[in-house]
């Protein structure tokens, strides 16, 4: 078992094998392999603060990653063997705050050959709190993304839309996993995070940004800004194999209000 002495991770075996995960167009290379395509599950912890109703809880997040095949027709997890079975990069988000009160989580499955797969294939969200539970599933299709959406209330309940086959926010933790030199920057159009979305009892509509990409030191900062400064997303990771996410922050609005969180990695976890 590897240790990481700063950093908040557990590596947890799991039973996939990947010796042939890599896509006609994409060689990983051997320290990719040796670390992502060994069946494992990397596992980190923050501290969160999340606002809402006016007032900022403090909370925990976490991120694991785990290298996985997915079926391109059904969209789902299968076996390496399984015909139309691609390699992906999952990643499972949990955030929980106000008490445990919410809980969210999140399930995000983006290709790893991003030559060959230049769009992620699947997020799923849901949130747990007291008045109820609310589930959406976005799913990529030949010419657009599909999101259906369930909820306790009835006016989100029982839902579904097209949306356009465009970048998600969703996928930006994987694709720096994956190979940060291959962020999007300058201005393009996207779709904005489906987890605040569905906090935030807001719509899933597409928005242009402006994406920045700085170092410092070990350290490097992804920047996201909506068009009209209407939502933010700073992403601080390392500039070091395997590009570990060391925070981030987002600001969103929702119904003409705006809301902060922030998550940090523990140390020495």
């Amino acid at each position: 078992m590897r240790q990481f002495s700063v950093l908040a991770v557990f590596l947890l075996s799991s039973c996939l094998g990947f010796s042939s995960l890599a896509g006609p167009n994409w060689q990983p290379s051997k320290e990719f392999k040796a670390y992502w395509l060994t069946g494992k599950r990397e596992v980190n912890h923050y501290d969160l603060v999340q606002e809402l109703d006016g007032q900022k809880y403090e909370g925990q997040a976490h991120l694991i990653f785990k290298a996985a095949y997915f079926s391109r027709s059904k969209q789902h997890e299968v076996q390496a063997e399984d015909e139309g079975a691609m390699p992906v990069l999952e990643l499972n988000q949990l955030r929980s705050f106000k008490e445990g009160e919410y809980r969210l989580m999140q399930s995000v499955f983006r290709p790893i050959d991003l030559v060959a797969e230049p769009f992620c294939y699947k997020v799923s969200n849901s949130l747990q709190n007291w008045e109820g539970h609310r589930f959406d599933q976005i799913n990529l299709r030949a010419y657009n993304y599909r999101q259906q959406q369930f909820s306790y209330a009835s006016k989100e309940g029982d839902q579904q839309r097209d949306l356009p086959k465009v970048l998600l926010q969703d996928e930006l933790f994987a694709l720096i996993r994956i190979s940060p030199e291959k962020l999007p920057l300058g201005r393009f159009e996207f779709l904005p995070s489906s987890l605040l979305s569905q906090l935030y009892h807001s719509l899933l509509v597409p928005k242009t940004a402006e994406a920045s990409l700085s170092e410092e030191g070990e350290l490097a900062n992804y920047q996201l800004t909506y068009a009209q400064g209407k939502g933010s997303l700073k992403i601080q990771f390392e500039t070091k194999f395997p590009h570990s996410i060391r925070s981030w922050e987002e600001q969103y609005y929702s119904r003409g209000q705006s809301y902060y969180s922030k998550a940090e990695l523990k140390e020495g976890k």
